[in-house]
């Protein structure tokens, strides 16, 4: 933890006693002197009651950020000690390349001895990224002429996540995922079998049964996508980007909730090369994207290898780099039996 004792209270009250003094000295004013002496006691004694202090202790939650949606920011004030605490004033932000979100600022009244307090406030995130977030606590003192600040990093990474945004409709075909050899519901047929026990009688197929005098059923199932892969290249903070980007972030949540497999890569001059996505990390790739470069000829044959034939390739990229990256991407996709998808002709 990092005590600064030097805040804006600190520094005018003592610019107003030098400025006291120097007056005095100049003019021999008598006056002066006794008030540039009686600051100096009153900033003594505004320190006096804070140095000694030995404060509350902080804690902070606050709920999942993302862009252009209000969050909850709480912050839990405890004072251990045995008597009445200063009043205070928390601060939290994070801090990054570029802001991420705004700083939040809460005003405590004294808490009494053993007593806590709970400040909620509202945040508004303004930018996806990720940052360290910080906040810190000023203890003011005495007639407001001096306030000590405590700055302390959390240990955790924050993470603003694209706007929300209207997923898009991936392509899609018959498959079979998840059947295990049971009949499931579905309008499309993709295969006969005997009857097991457990299938229900309405899924006895009677016309195959009578010809092979076998109970038979028919399995059905609902269209379901292939694996799905995002490949992204673009600038943080280009408005039509972060647009694009919100879109296939709402995509691979909805494929993700739906057990579709999803792969993204990420290529940047940092490192930060991304493989499958789970429903706790599909995120990832989302928040990171700073400065996405064209892919690799081996990040590229990774990503469409993972994906498969009948998967979908999501193109995120804004149309100054698009046909390039097009032009890169698609003999390449053709030949693994990928269907690509630019976003620019779905938004």
């Amino acid at each position: 933890m990092k005590l600064q004792r030097l805040g804006s209270r600190n520094q005018l009250a003592y610019v107003a006693i030098v400025g006291l003094f120097v007056l005095a000295a100049q003019t021999r004013s008598v006056w002066l002197q006794a008030a540039a002496c009686a600051l100096t006691g009153l900033v003594a004694v505004s320190w006096l009651t804070v140095a000694f202090d030995k404060g509350c202790r902080v804690g902070l939650q606050h709920g999942e950020f993302v862009v252009g949606a209000p969050a909850q920011t709480c912050f839990t004030v405890e004072n251990a000690s045995s008597r009445r605490s200063r009043p205070l004033v928390v601060r939290y932000w994070v801090e990054s390349a570029r802001p991420l979100v705004p700083e939040v600022a809460v005003y405590v009244d004294p808490i009494a001895a053993g007593g806590r307090a709970e400040v909620r406030a509202t945040v508004e995130p303004v930018a996806r990224g990720e940052g360290e977030g910080r906040w810190s606590v000023e203890r003011i003192g005495a007639f407001g002429l001096v306030t000590l600040r405590h700055t302390r990093t959390t240990k955790e990474q924050v993470a603003v996540a694209p706007a929300s945004a209207r997923p898009v409709e991936l392509p899609t075909h018959g498959g079979t995922a998840g059947t295990h050899g049971r009949v499931t519901a579905g309008l499309e047929v993709f295969g006969a079998r005997e009857w097991r026990p457990g299938d229900a009688v309405r899924h006895v197929h009677w016309r195959s049964t009578a010809r092979t005098g076998r109970l038979t059923v028919l399995e059905r199932a609902e269209p379901v996508p292939g694996a799905l892969g995002v490949l992204i290249v673009g600038t943080a903070g280009h408005q039509q980007f972060e647009e694009l980007l919100a879109t296939a972030a709402a995509t691979v949540e909805v494929a993700t909730d739906k057990g579709v497999d999803c792969y993204a890569w990420l290529e940047q001059s940092s490192g930060g090369c991304v493989g499958q996505l789970s429903r706790g990390s599909w995120l990832v790739p989302f928040v990171r994207a700073e400065k996405a470069a064209f892919p690799s000829e081996r990040g590229l044959t990774h990503l469409l290898a993972h994906v498969g034939r009948g998967g979908t390739l999501l193109l995120v990229a804004v149309p100054d780099t698009l046909p390039a990256l097009h032009a890169v991407v698609a003999d390449a996709s053709a030949a693994a039996g990928v269907t690509v998808v630019e976003l620019t002709d779905l938004t």
